[in-house]
């Protein structure tokens, strides 16, 4: 539910069980000392600002199942150094018509890597904004545990969403 576990000061790491499906909006904000959460892949939702503030946290790997990561959902992750995004997502960050929201990832100033498992996926997601894309602030996507530089197109790619590669600033050849 909503303001679980919300500024919770002695909560330091916690692993989500497989019953879970849901983790509501706001519900481990501010909990800034806690330096794990892992989460089970049966959760399909995370809630806007579910991790905001949880400055301890420097690894994240969300659940396989998840399609949505909301604008501040990480924000003010200021340890966040690692995200492994799974394959299944298809939206980050939202927009709102006016201009772009607030980024999923706003303040999470150490990342600085970007893990994906397919590259296709990757670009089919929808990005509200060129700062909901992690790479905003990473500047480095990850194949697994392999740094991007070169990319050959599955042929099944019609088309690529011009905001999935923004950021990266390592050399790369696309064919």
């Amino acid at each position: 539910s909503s303001q679980s576990f919300m500024g919770c000061p002695d909560l330091l790491s916690v692993i989500i069980p497989e019953s879970i499906v849901s983790i509501g909006e706001e519900a481990f904000e501010n909990d800034w000392q806690m330096t794990s959460i892992i989460f089970s892949d049966n959760i399909n939702y995370i809630g806007r600002s579910a991790l905001e503030g949880c400055r301890s946290i420097t690894k994240l790997k969300l659940p396989s199942k998840l399609n949505y990561i909301f604008d501040k959902t990480f924000k003010g992750c200021m340890g966040l150094e690692e995200i492994t995004i799974p394959k299944s997502v298809t939206m980050i960050g939202e927009y709102s018509g006016y201009g772009q929201g607030t980024s999923p990832f706003d303040g999470c100033v150490k990342l600085n890597k970007v893990i994906i498992e397919d590259i296709e996926a990757w670009f089919k997601i929808s990005f509200g904004g060129l700062e909901s894309n992690p790479l905003y602030i990473a500047h480095n996507l990850y194949v697994d545990d392999k740094l991007v530089k070169d990319i050959t197109l599955p042929k099944t790619i019609t088309e690529i969403n011009k905001k999935a590669l923004c950021g990266c600033t390592n050399e790369m050849s696309i064919e």
